[in-house]
């Protein structure tokens, strides 16, 4: 699993209980505000970083997967 996809898992419950924590604990909540805009711009430039890094070049033709005489060949 790429880190940028277990980022995207993990995210929803880094907030949760950012979220708990600030509304049971006002010392904690600006700790945890800028814990989740840190998290929060740490996963943004991950997903640009990858979609820069792992992206196709411009004017290239999407071939998605298919199945050819019974076996299914990659895209590209």
């Amino acid at each position: 699993m790429r880190w940028g996809e277990a980022a995207l898992l993990v995210l929803p419950f880094v907030l949760f209980a950012a979220w708990r924590v600030a509304g049971t604990h006002r010392v904690w909540a600006t700790r945890a505000l800028w814990t989740v805009v840190t998290v929060l711009v740490v996963v943004a430039a991950g997903g640009l970083w990858l979609g820069v890094t792992r992206g196709q070049p411009p004017g290239q033709t999407y071939i998605p997967a298919h199945v050819q005489d019974g076996r299914i060949v990659g895209g590209g």
